[in-house]
C-alpha cells in the first residue's frame, strides 16, 4: 500500500511538474496562429456544413470576404499575405512565370525571390527579437530560406502528411519548452482540390467542407486540453474562392495560333503567351481578333494590363497577357469543372476570413479588407520592428481591421500607415 501510495505521488507530481513546464513554455508575446484553408469561398458558410466555424466566427470577429490579390490563385496570394506586397511587388505573379530567360518557372525559390529584400512576416517577427519565434507549417514558399535564413520552425508541403499530425506539431511549436512559436502559419490543402476536380456545388466540395469542419473541431479540443484556447490567437482564411467551369468553356490557342509559333507560361485563366521572334505582331492580331468575336477573353500587352490589379509592373510580365473571363478556361485546365484566377472583383473569388482570440473582439464584424493589410496589422499586435521604407508592405494598418482587437495602444506612435 505504501508502495502504490507513492507511485501515485510521484506520478502526480510529474504530471504536476508537466502543467507547470506547459504554462512556462507559452511565449511571453501574444501567439497568433494563421490558419488556412485553400480555396475556401467567403459563402460556403451558407451550406450549413462547418457548424464548428460559423460558432467560432460569430463568437470572435469575422469579415462577410477577404478582398485578395490578382491573379487570384494559390501562390501570389499567399505570398502576398506573407509579405504585405501587391503581386507586381512581390514578382509571384503566377503560380508559373516567366524569367528572365523566358524560361516557364514552377514551384521554386527562383519564383518566391524576384525580390530578394523583401521580409516574410515570419522572418521580421524573428528579426525583432526578443524571445520571438516563428513557425510554418506547409505554407506555400515558407520551405525557402529569405534573408538567407529560415523561421525556427518549418516544414515543407506533403500532401501525406495527415491533417491530425499538422495540427499536433504546430502546438507543439507553441509549446516547445525553450523556443515556443509565438507566429505560425498553418496550411490545409483543401477545398481546392475538390473544387478544381469536381466544381464548387459538388457533393465532393461538400464533404470537403464537412472534413475542414471535423479538423477545426479537433484543433479546438487540442487547444482547450493544453489549456491554450483563450490564451491563443486565431486567424482562420483563405486565399481565393471558385467559379465553375462551363461545360464548353476551353478556349484552345492552338486554333488562334499556330502549334509551335508560341509558348505560354502560367496557369489558366491568366496566360502569358510570348511568340516567337517576328512574329509578335501577326500573333497580337490573331489574338485580339479572337478575343472581340468570342467574348471570352481579353488580351493586354504589358502596359494595357489594368492598373488596379497591381499585377502590371513586373519585368515578369512578358509577351502578351491572356485573361479568360469567368467559366472559361484554357488549355492547359480543360479537365477541370472548377477554376479561379479571375478578376479579384467577382464574388465568386473572394475568400472568407475570421478571427478568435484572448485580444480578438467577440461577436463583432469588420468590413472586407484587403488581405494584404493583414501583415501591418499581425506586425502591431506583435509590436515588431519597421522596415526601410523601401520595402514596407504595400498594406495598410487600417483603423476597419484593428477595430477587431478589445484594446490597442495610440496607433499615432506607429510607423505603418494609418487609414
Amino acid at each position: 500500500m505504501w508502495r502504490s501510495n507513492c507511485i501515485f505521488v510521484l506520478i502526480s507530481s510529474i504530471l504536476w511538474c508537466d502543467l507547470i513546464d506547459r504554462s512556462f513554455a507559452l511565449s511571453k508575446h501574444p501567439v497568433i496562429i494563421v490558419t488556412a484553408f485553400d480555396g475556401f469561398r467567403y459563402d460556403y458558410f451558407a451550406r450549413g456544413l462547418t457548424p464548428t466555424l460559423e460558432e467560432i466566427a460569430n463568437n470572435g470577429t469575422k469579415a462577410k470576404f477577404m478582398m485578395n490579390q490578382f491573379p487570384t490563385i494559390t501562390f501570389p496570394n499567399f505570398h502576398s499575405i506573407s509579405t504585405g506586397m501587391h503581386t507586381e511587388t512581390h514578382g509571384v505573379i503566377g503560380n508559373k512565370a516567366f524569367n528572365e530567360k523566358q524560361e516557364c518557372i514552377e514551384y521554386s525559390y527562383e519564383l518566391f525571390h524576384y525580390n530578394e529584400e523583401i521580409v516574410p512576416l515570419w522572418n521580421l517577427n524573428e528579426m525583432s527579437g526578443d524571445q520571438r519565434y516563428s513557425g510554418t507549417m506547409m505554407w506555400p514558399g515558407s520551405n525557402f530560406a529569405y534573408q538567407n535564413k529560415h523561421s525556427t520552425f518549418y516544414q515543407a508541403f506533403n500532401i501525406t502528411t495527415p491533417w491530425f499530425k499538422r495540427v499536433d506539431t504546430v502546438i507543439s511549436w507553441i509549446t516547445h519548452p525553450k523556443t515556443p512559436a509565438n507566429l505560425v502559419y498553418l496550411y490545409f490543402e483543401q477545398p481546392d482540390e475538390a473544387g478544381h476536380q469536381f466544381g464548387p456545388d459538388s457533393d465532393q466540395m461538400n464533404l470537403q467542407l464537412v472534413r475542414i469542419n471535423h479538423i477545426v473541431d479537433y484543433f479546438k479540443a487540442k487547444l482547450m486540453d493544453e489549456g491554450l484556447w483563450d490564451k491563443v490567437n486565431l486567424l482562420f482564411l483563405a486565399d481565393h474562392g471558385m467559379a465553375k467551369v462551363q461545360s464548353q468553356g476551353v478556349i484552345d490557342l492552338d486554333q488562334i495560333l499556330n502549334p509551335g509559333s508560341y509558348k505560354f507560361c502560367g496557369s489558366s485563366p491568366g496566360l502569358h503567351v510570348v511568340p516567337k521572334s517576328g512574329l509578335e505582331d501577326q500573333a497580337y492580331g490573331n489574338l485580339t481578333a479572337a478575343a472581340n468575336k468570342a467574348k471570352t477573353f481579353q488580351v493586354f500587352k504589358p502596359n494595357e494590363i489594368p492598373d488596379r490589379w497591381f499585377f502590371k509592373r513586373n519585368t515578369r510580365n512578358i509577351g502578351f497577357f491572356v485573361q479568360s473571363i469567368d467559366g472559361y478556361v484554357f488549355q492547359d485546365a480543360k479537365t477541370l469543372k472548377g477554376d479561379h484566377g479571375y478578376d479579384n472583383l467577382d464574388p465568386r473569388m473572394h475568400p472568407m476570413f475570421f478571427a478568435y482570440g484572448p485580444l480578438i473582439k467577440k461577436n463583432h464584424q469588420v468590413k472586407p479588407f484587403n488581405n494584404i493589410d493583414l501583415y501591418p496589422f499581425i506586425a502591431y499586435v506583435l509590436e515588431l520592428q519597421t522596415l526601410p521604407a523601401h520595402i514596407k508592405p504595400n498594406g495598410t494598418l487600417s483603423t476597419n481591421l484593428i477595430s477587431m482587437l478589445k484594446d490597442y495602444n495610440d496607433m499615432s506612435k506607429y510607423e505603418y500607415t494609418v487609414v
